[in-house]
Formats: C-alpha cells, structure tokens, sequence
C-alpha cells in the first residue's frame, strides 16, 4: 500500500471517530459541527484530486510504453 493510502485511511478513520463522538453530543456548538464536516469534505476532495493525477500518470506510463 502506497503512504498516501495510508494516511488517507488514518485521517478518515479518526474523522468517523470524532464525528460518531460528537453527533452524541447535543450541546455541540453548529459551528465546530459546519467546520468538522468542511474539513472532512475539503480531505476527500484532496485525497479524490491526488488519485485521478496519479491514474492520469499511470495511463501516460501506459501509453508510452
């Protein structure tokens, strides 16, 4: 497995962790609620960005050879 699969799973895994934590948590404020969740997206989105660039560069290996 390649290291960034692997902190991928580490931050998504402690993200579930907090997020189950605190949607028990009634008296939450909204806002670090908005934040988590922002956070979490804006991961993904970063995780999602590097893996069609390396698909793209693995197609561009494939191509040449």
């Amino acid at each position: 497995m390649r290291f960034i699969d692997t902190c991928y799973l580490l931050i998504w895994g402690l993200y579930s962790i907090l997020g189950r934590k605190f949607g028990d948590d009634q008296n939450l404020s909204f806002s670090i609620k908005l934040r988590l969740s922002l956070t979490h997206l804006l991961s993904f989105v970063a995780f999602r960005n590097a893996v069609s660039s390396e698909f793209r560069n693995f197609q561009g290996h494939q191509m040449s050879h």
